[in-house]
């Protein structure tokens, strides 16, 4: 849901997020610093695409390795930057967390508000 009316007798109002909720704080964080909020964004996107990109050639690697792979074809892919586990749940983590945080932005950016 983009927005939300009150239509009543007295006329059309637009809802406000309800106080203490997450989209309550985010709301107020963008009215007092607008600069900051749109870098919040920028540098989510940018985590999320850097998260994207190390879990997809990894998990391209990763078949290609398999053996069931082998059987079908020879081609073996080499991931551009091989991370340990640790790293690799971290990463994801974070591109989730970003991931959110881009989805709740997302609706209050003027090239996807009606």
């Amino acid at each position: 849901m983009r927005r939300a009316h009150v239509v009543t007798a007295e006329g059309e109002r637009e809802m406000t997020p309800l106080k203490g909720s997450w989209e309550y704080r985010r709301a107020k964080f963008s009215a007092r610093q607008p600069a900051l909020a749109v870098a919040g964004v920028v540098v989510a996107a940018i985590l999320l695409l850097a998260a994207l990109f190390l879990e997809v050639t990894q998990s391209v690697q990763w078949v290609t390795r398999a053996e069931w792979f082998d059987a079908v074809s020879r081609w073996e892919y080499t991931a551009p930057v091989d991370l340990p586990l640790a790293a690799n749940v971290g990463i994801t983590l974070l591109g989730i967390l970003a991931a959110a945080y881009c989805a709740v932005n997302l609706r209050h950016r003027w090239l996807y508000s009606d």
